[in-house]
C-alpha cells in the first residue's frame, strides 16, 4: 500500500515534471489541477446531503421502491442477464437524467456472448463543447440468481453520476460532460468496451474519464479513497493529471477529515475505466479502499446499503462532484431567454414547441415549450437567432435577440398554422388478398403511432404539408416481416398501401401451412441419424452449461470438441431424414446457430450439405471462424432440391481436436404456403389519427 507521504511525495514530482514540460501530445485533455477554490463548485458540493445519497442507493438497491415510468417498481436485481429488471433499472436513470433537462439516449451493444444497454446522458458544452468529460460507473451487480441489491457494487458508484447529473445540470461548463451508466461490466467490461469502441472510431475528443465502482464501504474508520491510474506509458500523466483534481478538491473543500486519497499506479484494470486505456484515453477509476479494507459482501446478496457507511459515501460522492465540476470547468453566468409560443390566429398556446437559438459554434441552446406554450433557456451572452418550430405551423426565426448575462430576454412567437392533408390505405398479405392488422409508426409525425382497422386493414391520418415523411409498418400478428417506405412531404391527399411479405422461414403466420422436415431438439429424435466417426465424439441433443447461444430455447444439438478434452478428434454428421419434395416449387432452410472456434486449434470446420436421392453432398454453408449467435440462418434450396425426391441436409463438424463447439437448433427444411383465405384479426385498438 502507497503511505500518503509516498503519494504526496509522487504527486510533487509529477506535477513539477507536467508543469516543467507540459504533457505529452497524447495525454493533453487535462492540464496541471485547476482545482483552487471556486464559490460556484463549493455551492454545488454543499447540495450532496446524506439523506439524498441514501434515497437514491435505496432506490437501486431495491430496499424502497423507485418509481419508474410512472409506476412503483422494486428493483430486485440490476444483474445484466435478468431481463426486465435491468431493464427497468436502465430506464430510472434514464428518466431521472432526463429529468434534469439532460439530452438522454440508450446505447445497445451486443457482447461478450450476450446484449444490453448503457444508458447515456449529455450536458452540452458552452465554449468547447468538442472536449468531452466523461463521469462514469457500470449500473449492473451480481450475483446472476436470485436477489442482488449491489448497493456497494455498484449502486455506491451509480448514485454518484445521478448526483453529479442532477447538480451539474444547473450550471453552464465549458466542455460537454457525459454521464454514462454501463451495463455488462460484471460480464468482462461488455457495455464499456463497445462504447469505448464506438466513441473512439467517432474521434470523439474525450479528455478526461472518471470512474466510480464501489464508493460506499469503510468499515475500519480509515477513509482512503483509491485512484487507480496507469502504471507508466504515454496516458500515465493524463490518468495522473485526472487524480491530481480529485485530490485538490478534498483539500480545498475540507474534505480532508472525510477522505484520504491514496494514487494506485498499478494499472488496475477491473472495471470500466480500462476500457478507454485501452483506446488511449485519460481515465482513473476512484474506488474504496480495495486493497486494506473490501467489502465482505461483495458479489452477495447481502450486499446492502445497511452496511454501507454513509458518511464516507456521502463525502466520496462530494469529491466526485467537484472533480467532475473541475474537470468540465465552470462557465461565466448565463444570459436567459423566456417566451411563449402560441397560434397566430387563435392565440392558443403550442405545446412541445421546439425553440433553437444560436449564435455561433460554441453559443448555442435548443429547448421545447410546455403544455402551456412557455419555454425557458439559460445561454451565454450574445445575439442570437432564434427559431420556434411545431409540428402542423410554420417555423419562425427571429434575428437579433440580444442577451445580457445574468439578465433575462423575453421573445414570444406566433405561428401559423399549415395545411394538412389525408393519408390513407390499407395494410394486407402479400400472397393473399386478405387484411392484416398493424400498428404504423410515421417519422415526422408527433402524435404517435395508428393502429389499421383490425377487420379490413384500413388506415387513416392527417398529417401536415412541408415535412418529410417515413411509415415503419409492424404487424399485430406473428408472421409477417414489417415494411418501411419513404413518402417523403405531401402536397395533396394520397392513398398507401402495403403488402406485408409472410415469413415464410418461420411460417406462423395465420392461415399458413408448412410442408417438410421440422426439428426443434426438444428429445433425441428417433428419425435423424448422427455419425460420429472412429473416436465415438458426436452430436448429442442437450441442455448442456453452455447455454442455448442460438437464439432457442431448451435443448439444442451440440457437437463439442472443447468438452470432449484433449488428444481426441472429432468429425460427426448430424443427418436430416430424407423428405420427398416432388411437386414443390420452392424448399428452404432455415435454422439457428452458434458457433465458438478455437482459432489456436485443429483447423476446425461447421458445414451444411444437401444431398438428393443418395447423391454427393453439396456444401450449402460453411463456417471457420467465430459466428457467435443468436443466428438464423435461411438459406433458399429449391436450385437444389425444388420438385426432388429423397432430400436430406446434414451438419458436419470435422477437423477438430480439444478445439470449440457447435450449437444448432430448430431447423425447418421445407416450404410455407397459404393453405386456404384467411383474414388477420387482431384486438380492436384506438386508431390515433392526428387532428
Amino acid at each position: 500500500m502507497k503511505r500518503s507521504l509516498t503519494v504526496a511525495l509522487l504527486l510533487a514530482a509529477a506535477w513539477l515534471a507536467i508543469l516543467t514540460l507540459g504533457l505529452p501530445a497524447a495525454a493533453r485533455g487535462v492540464t496541471a489541477p485547476d482545482a483552487f477554490y471556486d464559490p460556484t463548485v463549493a455551492a454545488m458540493l454543499a447540495q450532496v446531503t446524506q439523506a439524498q445519497v441514501y434515497s437514491y442507493v435505496a432506490q437501486l438497491s431495491g430496499e424502497t421502491p423507485a418509481v419508474i415510468g410512472g409506476e412503483p417498481y422494486t428493483i430486485t436485481t440490476r444483474h445484466t442477464n435478468s431481463g426486465l429488471p435491468i431493464q427497468r433499472a436502465t430506464q430510472f436513470v434514464y428518466e431521472f437524467m432526463q429529468q434534469q433537462g439532460l439530452g438522454v439516449s440508450y446505447h445497445n451493444w451486443s457482447a461478450c456472448g450476450t446484449s444490453g444497454r448503457n444508458v447515456i446522458g449529455v450536458l452540452t458544452g458552452t465554449l468547447k463543447p468538442q472536449e468531452i468529460v466523461l463521469i462514469t460507473a457500470h449500473l449492473d451487480d451480481m450475483p446472476s440468481i436470485g436477489a442482488a441489491p449491489g448497493a456497494d457494487d455498484n449502486a455506491s458508484g451509480s448514485v454518484g453520476v445521478m448526483i453529479a447529473a442532477e447538480i451539474l445540470s444547473d450550471h453552464p461548463f465549458e466542455r460537454t460532460v457525459r454521464f454514462a451508466f454501463f451495463t455488462g461490466e460484471e460480464q468482462g467490461l461488455c457495455g464499456s468496451d463497445v462504447y469505448a469502441g464506438a466513441v473512439y472510431a467517432a474521434g470523439d475528443n474525450i479528455v478526461a474519464v472518471y470512474n466510480m465502482d464501489m464508493i460506499g464501504w469503510d468499515s475500519t474508520g480509515d477513509p482512503v479513497a483509491r485512484l487507480h491510474t496507469r502504471m507508466s506509458g504515454a496516458g500515465y500523466a493524463a490518468d495522473l493529471a485526472i487524480a491530481g483534481v480529485f485530490t485538490q478538491v478534498v483539500q480545498a473543500y475540507g474534505l480532508s477529515n472525510s477522505l484520504t486519497p491514496v494514487i494506485d499506479a498499478d494499472g488496475e484494470d477491473r472495471s470500466d475505466h480500462s476500457s478507454f486505456w485501452d483506446r488511449g484515453y485519460a481515465a482513473i477509476l476512484a474506488i474504496e479502499d480495495d486493497a486494506n479494507d473490501f467489502n465482505a459482501y461483495y458479489h452477495t446478496s447481502n450486499d446492502r446499503l445497511q452496511y454501507l457507511n454513509f458518511a464516507y459515501f456521502t463525502a466520496f460522492v462530494k469529491a466526485s462532484v467537484g472533480t467532475a465540476a473541475h474537470l468540465a470547468r465552470v462557465s461565466l453566468p448565463l444570459a436567459a431567454l423566456n417566451g411563449a409560443v402560441t397560434d397566430a390566429i387563435t392565440g392558443e398556446p403550442i405545446g412541445g414547441a421546439r425553440i433553437d437559438a444560436r449564435a455561433d459554434v460554441t453559443r448555442s441552446g435548443q429547448t421545447w415549450t410546455d403544455a402551456q406554450g412557455r419555454y425557458a433557456l439559460k445561454m451565454l451572452a450574445g445575439t442570437y437567432v432564434v427559431t420556434a418550430s411545431a409540428y402542423g405551423y410554420a417555423p419562425l426565426a427571429i434575428e437579433g435577440v440580444t442577451l445580457h448575462s445574468a439578465l433575462t430576454t423575453t421573445q414570444d412567437f406566433a405561428l401559423n398554422a399549415m395545411t394538412f392533408y389525408t393519408l390513407s390505405g390499407s395494410i394486407h398479405d402479400a400472397l393473399i388478398a386478405r387484411p392484416v392488422s398493424a400498428t404504423i409508426t410515421i417519422d415526422g409525425y408527433p402524435h404517435g403511432p395508428i393502429v389499421t382497422d383490425p377487420l379490413d386493414g384500413n388506415y387513416i391520418v392527417r398529417l401536415a404539408e412541408g415535412v418529410t415523411y417515413t411509415l415503419h409498418v409492424s404487424p399485430n400478428v406473428a408472421g409477417y416481416l414489417p415494411a418501411d417506405r419513404l413518402i417523403g412531404a405531401l402536397t395533396a391527399d394520397r392513398v398507401e398501401d402495403f403488402a406485408l411479405q409472410p415469413d415464410l422461414a418461420a411460417c406462423v403466420a395465420p392461415g399458413y401451412l408448412f410442408t417438410g422436415v421440422r426439428e426443434s431438439f426438444t428429445i433425441t429424435p428417433t428419425n435423424w441419424l448422427i455419425s460420429s466417426g472412429a473416436s465415438g465424439a458426436g452430436w448429442r441433443i442437450t441442455t448442456s452449461g453452455l447455454g442455448n447461444n442460438t437464439g432457442g430455447s431448451g435443448p439444442y444439438a451440440l457437437a463439442d470438441s472443447d468438452g470432449t478434452g484433449p488428444g481426441v478428434p472429432m468429425d460427426t454428421a448430424l443427418m436430416s431424414p430424407p423428405h420427398d419434395f416432388t411437386g414443390q416449387p420452392s424448399v428452404t432452410l432455415v435454422f439457428k446457430t452458434h458457433f465458438s472456434y478455437y482459432e489456436f486449434g485443429s483447423s476446425e470446420v461447421a458445414d451444411v450439405d444437401v444431398s438428393v436421392a443418395g447423391g454427393p453432398w453439396q456444401n450449402i454453408w460453411r463456417r471457420t471462424a467465430d459466428y457467435y449467435g443468436p443466428h438464423t440462418e435461411v438459406i433458399d434450396l429449391s436450385s437444389i432440391a425444388a420438385g426432388q425426391a429423397l432430400v436430406q441436409v446434414r451438419f458436419h463438424y470435422y477437423n477438430a481436436v480439444w478445439d470449440g463447439w457447435w450449437q444448432v437448433d430448430e431447423v425447418q427444411l421445407g416450404r410455407c404456403a397459404p393453405a386456404r383465405e384467411h383474414r388477420v384479426y387482431a384486438p380492436v385498438m384506438m386508431n390515433n389519427a392526428g387532428p
